[in-house]
């Protein structure tokens, strides 16, 4: 319960999130979400659109499996070894999380949260904004029918792959960077220092 609550509702993040850009004088946006953040950007996206602010990018970044998207729905409230096996049974890697340490406590409660906002997703609904995808060549959840279900979520969708695994944005975060910038206007872009 209490990383629920630090975590919240998908629609309470969201709300946030536009409020905060509402409040803001118009300028070009783009969103950018990794793994499970992806959602996050997706859904703020959404809601801004609705209300007829269109982005210049939404990003995202090693893409939650939405083929499996309805196996995640019942993963909230699970007990530790529970979710353990939830995790396999999506493929992910739960080697250094078996331990019962305090840095797979600080995982695994969040996780389990964000597992909820599945319930909340919208992935039918098409993105008027230009979306890019990126992934990499070894990371579990780039499966071409992830990358396809994604692919149908938006009106223009780039796909780019990078060379690593789920976590390549440690070391090719620069390169994801400059793709993301180079869909704002130039004087926005200048504004933004990618050092």
């Amino acid at each position: 319960a209490r990383a629920a609550e630090r975590v919240g509702s998908l629609r309470a993040i969201v709300t946030e999130v536009v409020e905060a850009i509402s409040a803001l004088p118009p300028a070009p946006l783009a969103f950018f979400g990794h793994s499970l953040g992806c959602i996050v950007a997706r859904a703020a996206a959404l809601e801004l659109e609705r209300r007829g602010i269109v982005l210049a990018c939404v990003a995202m970044s090693a893409t939650p499996r939405l083929e499996r998207s309805a196996r995640s729905k019942p993963a909230s409230g699970l007990d530790r070894e529970q979710l353990l096996e939830f995790m396999r049974s999506i493929d992910m890697n739960t080697d250094s999380l078996v331990a019962d340490t305090e840095a797979a406590r600080r995982f695994l409660e969040p996780f389990a949260a964000q597992l909820s906002w599945s319930r909340e997703f919208d992935a039918t609904s098409e993105l008027t904004s230009p979306v890019g995808l990126f992934y990499a060549d070894r990371d579990i959840m780039s499966t071409p029918a992830n990358i396809e279900a994604w692919m149908r979520t938006g009106r223009k969708v780039d796909v780019h792959r990078f060379s690593g695994d789920h976590n390549y944005l440690h070391t090719q975060f620069e390169s994801v960077l400059e793709l993301v910038l180079a869909r704002l206007p130039v004087a926005a872009r200048s504004s933004h220092d990618v050092s």
